[in-house]
This record gives structure tokens, C-alpha cells and sequence, in this order.
């Protein structure tokens, strides 16, 4: 690991790995904006598979933040989407 010059992406490959030496990386990023965020892979089926995380950042700044009233409304319709989908098409996108 270069921490002086550390390389800056958006997107990593991680290499594959066994039982006893999994394959990994590392982050590093600067936790200045409260919230929660996704730290995720944008092929569905690998979200679906369990390839995410939620990294909260500053949680006393977060509590404080309040949900607009659209957004609240567009995450009750998204769980009634889902709730009609089948996991084949969330699966595939």
C-alpha cells in the first residue's frame, strides 16, 4: 500500500482468492460528508448475490438529516415495485 501516492479510481478488480487468503483491497477516503452510502457493484445480480455495503459516515450528522417528503414517497412505491418483481428480472437488471 502507497499512502503518499495511493492510486484513485472509481472502479477495482478484485482479485480472486481462497478459504485461507481471500482475495481483498483496500480503502482509503476522506469521511467529511455525513450519511449513508453504497459501496456496491453496478451488475445487479452481484448486488443480488450479496456484493454490497453501506458505509455511514459522521452518524451524529446523519441523524440529524431529515428525508424529503418525495423521496419518502419514492422509497414506499420502490417497495411496492420490488414486491411485484421477480427476483429473476432484479437478478439480471
Amino acid at each position: 500500500m502507497n499512502q503518499q501516492n495511493s492510486q484513485r479510481r472509481d472502479v477495482q478488480l478484485v482479485q480472486g482468492g481462497t478459504a485461507a487468503a481471500p482475495g481483498c483491497i483496500v480503502l482509503q477516503y476522506e469521511t467529511d460528508n455525513s450519511g449513508l452510502w453504497p459501496f456496491h457493484c453496478h451488475v445487479a445480480w452481484h448486488v443480488s448475490a450479496g456484493l454490497y455495503i453501506n458505509t455511514m459516515e459522521q452518524t451524529d450528522g446523519t441523524k440529524k438529516k431529515v428525508l424529503p417528503p418525495s423521496m419518502a414517497q419514492f422509497c414506499k412505491e420502490w417497495i411496492i415495485l420490488v414486491g411485484r418483481m421477480s427476483w429473476t428480472r432484479l437478478m439480471v437488471g
